[in-house]
């Protein structure tokens, strides 16, 4: 997972999946407005890496790597 923000500053998360053949983006997640009091984001940014082990097969997950960001830190 990588996280940034695009020209209008909005926040975007890019989810990755790699393996020995090489990396591909599988999933890149925009957030048209982040309202911090309607949900938690740390839950918000599990809900969708959980969401990717799933796809991906959770036998198949050697190991999750994420950016700084205080959300994924906060996460576990």
């Amino acid at each position: 997972m990588d996280g940034w923000n695009d020209m209008n500053k909005k926040v975007v998360i890019n989810i990755l999946v790699s393996s020995c053949k090489g990396s591909t983006l599988l999933d890149a997640i925009k957030h048209i407005e982040f309202s911090w009091r309607l949900f938690d984001p740390n839950e918000y940014v599990f809900e969708h890496l959980k969401n990717t082990i799933e796809i991906v097969g959770l036998n198949n997950v050697v190991q999750i790597i994420t950016n700084n960001a205080l959300n994924c830190k906060q996460m576990g």
